[in-house]
């Protein structure tokens, strides 16, 4: 699965706990809790792409 359909996962649920707790169908608390959480999971879940030289000394 590619970074761009994982991500996408991640923004629906996102998405999903805001429409939740809009409709008073899950406490505020719990709410705030998944919108610290969510993001941060994502992050982590998401491959790294690119060239990785990222930090490194370029080799010559």
């Amino acid at each position: 699965m590619s970074n761009i359909v994982k991500a996408l996962i991640w923004a629906a649920a996102i998405l999903i706990v805001a429409l939740l707790r809009s409709r008073g169908l899950i406490a505020e608390d719990t709410a705030k809790l998944f919108m610290f959480l969510l993001p941060i999971l994502a992050v982590l879940s998401l491959s790294r792409s690119g060239s990785g030289t990222c930090g490194r000394r370029a080799e010559s």
